[in-house]
């Protein structure tokens, strides 16, 4: 699936959000947003998965023009685009159990009742695919971990198949040797689901290792887009730039000569 957006605005009263901005996003792809806090991202990835409306633009899903991706067409519906949290304690319901939380999408994008064993081997299959396979289903969900439970929001997301999946900052707040592995499951996981994701970040590096393009916004505008399949990463604004430099500067590397500083 192929999505298209093109010439979006975005205002809340009188405060621009999003200014003509133009996106697509290829199957198989994976691209990241970047930018400092208020420049519109977030906004962005909710207007992705059919979160917020828009005040002006188009949408397109394979070239077929939509209203919003609120409304459903042939080609597309709202369980083909699955998001993943930054906050993922915030966004399990305290009183549900893991299974309630794996379970809660079925009842939302099904209407035909799924028998129970059914879902509960789904269940333990997408447990399995994002490491948790030995937490029980009946415990409650708030007691895992937050790496753990960031892994049963992932597991939940992918319990309706989709084909795009955003992580809006899902990796944030989490221990570096917890976002590695979530970032090796996250490769594992487009492999085998043939997935495509949207990368909401503020960190350069998780950018880096998972994604063939990233977008940089500021104020509202897309101000740079950069290819990071290339052999020669090549910024075309000051604040690509910085990004870039601090990243470098992080793996002990010179923009200069791409070599170790000693």
């Amino acid at each position: 699936m192929n999505l298209r957006l093109e010439n979006i605005s975005k205002s809340y009263e009188d405060c621009k959000i999003l200014d003509d901005i133009s996106v697509e996003i290829s199957e198989g792809k994976s691209i990241g947003i970047m930018g400092e806090s208020g420049c519109g991202k977030s906004t962005l990835s909710r207007i992705i998965v059919g979160l917020e409306d828009i005040d002006c633009g188009k949408i397109f899903v394979n070239d077929e023009p939509i209203k919003t991706l609120t409304k459903n067409s042939e080609q597309f519906s709202k369980k083909d685009i699955q998001m993943v949290f930054q906050n993922a304690f915030a966004a399990v319901n305290p009183k549900f159990s893991v299974e309630d939380v794996l379970f809660e999408p079925l009842k939302i994008f099904y209407k035909k009742e799924v028998d129970t064993e059914s879902r509960i081997d789904k269940a333990n299959e997408m447990l399995a695919m994002v490491g948790l396979s030995g937490v029980d289903l009946k415990q409650k969900a708030r007691s895992l971990s937050g790496g753990q439970l960031q892994r049963l929001c992932i597991a939940r997301s992918l319990m309706i198949e989709p084909r795009i999946l955003i992580l809006d900052e899902a990796l944030s707040g989490l221990d570096y040797l917890v976002q590695k592995q979530i970032l090796e499951l996250l490769g594992d996981l487009k492999d085998k689901f043939g997935l495509t994701y949207v990368f909401i970040v503020h960190d350069f590096l998780l950018c880096y290792y998972l994604c063939d393009f990233l977008i940089v916004m500021d104020k509202g505008k897309i101000v740079d887009k950069i290819d990071l399949t290339a052999d020669k990463i090549e910024p075309n604004d000051h604040i690509s730039e910085h990004l870039l430099a601090d990243f470098l500067a992080s793996r002990g590397l010179s923009r200069k000569n791409g070599e170790e500083n000693n």
